[in-house]
């Protein structure tokens, strides 16, 4: 992130940007995996910004071309006040006190995802793409349904199914270590996280899987499975600052298996 990054001038669109634009890479581009923590939000949202022909913003754009055909409304980039009151309250969060210098540079003490920072009304307006969407855990499930059907959901077609399907491929140097991350993390060449190490507890999503997700700050997590057409999103509000559970504690274990069980249930019944 930019030096000098407060959550003032975080909710400034064309600061951050000039920023971003002024910023070298830590590391030469080509040559290793490093993940971004936070910054990409921008990077991905003003390219969204430039090639637009309506010229519209990633909070309109992502909006009027993907929430509303999905009748997904109850997520956003920028949260209107008239919601406040919905939002659940974050709890903990901050960074360790003994936080690697990258993993700072990633996620600066100031704008750390926290409930230090995210309960505040200008974190929940802040246009933030990389880690800044509210919404419920119904509305996260159905993005990922999209997915999960290959591109269409409910007769929409957002994505050419092939296109879905490729999503699986993985980035170059999977297997090498992320630099930011300091361990293996299987991630795609399109930028969804894969199934198998990461992180966080996913391995419970299964080795080799078909299967796309993402992790949030505080380890909620939605998913698609190609293979089986189910999509999943878990939310809460206990943010973690240390290492997260090992697998076999991890409290979604138990909720990712009920799930799996539900699904082929239903699946049974009514086939």
């Amino acid at each position: 992130m930019p030096e000098g990054i407060t959550p003032q001038l975080q909710a400034d669109w064309d600061w951050m940007i000039r920023r971003i634009e002024e910023m070298e890479p830590e590391f030469a581009p080509g040559t290793t995996n490093s993940y971004h923590a936070l910054v990409w939000g921008w990077i991905a949202g003003e390219l969204v910004r430039r090639t637009d022909v309506k010229g519209r913003g990633v909070a309109a754009f992502v909006r009027e071309e993907v929430l509303e055909p999905l009748a997904i409304h109850d997520l956003y980039f920028g949260l209107p006040e008239s919601e406040f009151a919905r939002v659940a309250t974050l709890v903990g969060g901050d960074a360790p006190a003994e936080a690697p210098e990258l993993l700072l540079k990633g996620m600066p003490r100031a704008v750390y995802p926290s409930a230090r920072v995210y309960n505040e009304p200008l974190a929940r307006t802040t246009v933030n793409p990389g880690a800044g969407s509210i919404g419920t855990a119904r509305s996260y499930a159905r993005l990922f349904a999209m997915l999960a059907c290959h591109g269409e959901l409910d007769g929409v077609r957002l994505l050419p199914a092939e296109l879905v399907r490729s999503f699986t491929t993985p980035r170059d140097g999977d297997d090498e270590t992320d630099r930011y991350l300091g361990k293996v993390n299987h991630v795609s060449a399109y930028g969804y996280w894969l199934a198998g190490t990461g992180p966080t507890a996913y391995p419970l999503l299964g080795e080799g899987a078909q299967t796309l997700h993402h992790p949030g700050a505080g380890g909620s997590i939605g998913w698609a499975e190609l293979d089986t057409g189910l999509a999943v999103a878990i939310c809460h509000n206990r943010m973690h600052s240390g290492p997260p559970p090992a697998p076999a504690d991890d409290p979604f274990a138990p909720i990712v298996t009920a799930v799996r069980r539900l699904a082929a249930e239903r699946k049974g019944a009514s086939s």
